[in-house]
């Protein structure tokens, strides 16, 4: 910390940032906690890209779209795995008045390791209360849905026979969207 004006001064011309002087100390945190985090890096080589010459004769590489994509789940599997969400199959949705609700919440919470099954709204109308019905155990996706959307004790519904591929189903209330 002492060096980071002589540090900001020589990387003025190198780094351009709308950035004001306040952020310095939070960058400076987090410059301190960047030397503690591990990188995973890989190399899109010529073991996934392919030779092609043009029409006109220019020689490029083509990717391998799904060796690429491979390779991207390959380095994001471990860290998912580590989120309570990773691997449950997740239906969700809108018992509410407010359209696209089911599917913001399943955007977030694919973010979190989910796989969603599919999205709908509910039939029925809308409801106060939210729920979470559960098919098969995944006890710390449970415990982080409970956590997450507060629900309680009798917000809970164990049960089975739901959807194939699909361990829960959240069903969002207005609960969600008052916080009540």
């Amino acid at each position: 910390l002492p060096k980071l004006p002589r540090l900001v001064s020589a990387l003025s011309g190198a780094v351009e940032t709308n950035a004001g002087a306040e952020a310095l100390p939070a960058l400076a945190g987090w410059a301190v906690q960047a030397g503690q985090v591990a990188l995973d890096t890989r190399v899109i080589d010529r073991d996934l890209a392919g030779d092609f010459v043009t029409q006109s004769g220019a020689y490029v590489l083509l990717p391998d779209w799904p060796g690429i994509q491979a390779l991207v789940r390959e380095m994001f599997a471990a860290r998912l795995e580590d989120r309570p969400l990773a691997n449950v199959g997740l239906r969700v949705e809108n018992a509410t008045d407010l359209p696209g609700l089911a599917s913001e919440t399943a955007g977030f919470l694919e973010t979190q390791g989910a796989t969603i099954v599919t999205t709908a709204d509910r039939e029925g109308g809308a409801v106060e209360r939210s729920a979470l019905y559960v098919y098969a155990p995944a006890p710390a996706a449970e415990a982080y849905l409970r956590a997450l959307y507060r629900l309680d004790d009798d917000q809970v519904i164990r049960t089975t026979g739901g959807p194939p591929q699909t361990n829960m189903t959240l069903v969002l209330g207005w609960d969600v969207i008052s916080g009540e």
